[in-house]
């Protein structure tokens, strides 16, 4: 165990003689063992997992980037349409009412 600020973590020995103790710190480390996540699970499986109902990480992160990144028409009209970020499709259709409250939706999260 290292001296908290630095120094030397052993003390000498009492008597007429001293036995030193040379320690040193590995630069490098041999392994790194991690935690977390699903036990096992490769990537495809977390991205798989699902997050919200039915919904898995991919698919709300699609719907997530339409929203933030990608092309709105129809904006104030009562129908929102958010496109997905290559603006290849409709990712989210929204039917919004006088209130301004999404009324039904239409996802693609394909």
């Amino acid at each position: 165990m290292l001296v908290e600020g630095g120094g030397d973590p052993f003390v000498n020995t009492t008597g007429s003689f001293i036995v030193r103790i040379n320690y040193s710190q590995p630069v490098q480390a041999i392994t790194v063992a991690t935690g977390g996540g699903l036990p096992g699970a490769s990537a495809a499986d977390i991205w798989n997992h699902a997050v919200e109902g039915t919904f898995t990480a991919e698919q709300v992160l699609r719907l997530m980037a339409s929203v933030l990144g990608g092309k709105l028409t129809g904006a104030g009209t009562g129908n929102e349409v958010f496109r997905d970020l290559s603006d290849t499709k409709d990712r989210i259709n929204a039917q919004i009412d006088n209130s301004g409250n999404r009324t039904a939706i239409t996802l693609d999260v394909s």
